[in-house]
């Protein structure tokens, strides 16, 4: 009964927030970011899944990018 993801990306401070709520089916998202929107030259996400019931999973491992690979 799974029914989407929700996407969270790190802060200026570098704790992650929740950032958006995405169905199930949808494979890619697109994020406009900009160099004040990273914590010592990186910004990291992580995906977290919920069902129907509310219930939700573990955080996804985080993956980070670098403000050099952009």
């Amino acid at each position: 009964d799974l029914v989407g993801y929700l996407l969270l990306r790190t802060n200026k401070e570098g704790r992650f927030v929740y950032l958006d709520e995405v169905p199930l089916g949808i494979h890619t998202y697109l994020d406009e970011i900009a160099a004040k929107d990273f914590f010592n030259g990186r910004i990291g996400y992580a995906v977290i899944s919920f069902d129907r019931g509310g219930n939700v999973s573990f955080w996804s491992e985080q993956r980070y990018i670098s403000l050099d690979e952009l």
